[in-house]
């Protein structure tokens, strides 16, 4: 691929993926105030390895699978630096400035309050993702990922209603 080729499938990319590549940084991000500074990465390494994408899978799952990596080495460099701690601030996915009701924001709380890897799973569960591509981007069987959704749904359960579970 030529130095043209390689501009105009990334400009390709960025037209099209560029929305949810964004929203899954945040979802992801440990520190959300880093979150543009993460995204830079993502962008700088899909542009270094872009002219060895084989096509092997789905253009989609090779740039989900770059932005994960890419925030699992981001979130560990910065946790060296910052101090890792469990105390997320609100990181709504979704567009700035984005009005949402209260329920949705309660939330988006609760998913902050997820490990990384399933507020990653929840991340791209909520933006549409089919089990399989979920599967084929996280590098888990079809089968893992429903059973982790489902988990996940029963933690996000007792975060938003502690009540139930002393009934």
């Amino acid at each position: 691929m030529d130095s043209s080729q390689q501009k105009a499938v990334f400009q390709q990319i960025l037209s099209e993926h560029k929305a949810r590549l964004y929203r899954l940084c945040r979802s992801v991000i440990y520190h959300p105030e880093l979150t543009d500074d993460l995204f830079q990465e993502v962008l700088l390494n899909i542009w270094q390895y872009l002219p060895k994408f084989r096509a092997d899978a789905a253009i989609y799952t090779w740039l989900y699978r770059i932005t994960i990596n890419t925030a699992i080495t981001f979130n560990k460099k910065e946790s060296r630096h910052q101090g890792h701690h469990e105390a997320y601030d609100l990181n709504l996915p979704g567009p700035p400035n984005q009005i949402l009701s209260d329920d949705l924001k309660m939330l988006y709380q609760a998913i902050q309050m997820l490990k990384v890897e399933e507020r990653t799973l929840v991340g791209l569960y909520l933006e549409g993702f089919a089990y399989k591509e979920i599967a084929e981007i996280l590098n888990l069987t079809v089968s893992n990922v429903g059973v982790r959704i489902n988990r996940i749904k029963n933690r996000l359960t007792q975060i938003l209603n502690p009540q139930k579970q002393q009934s």
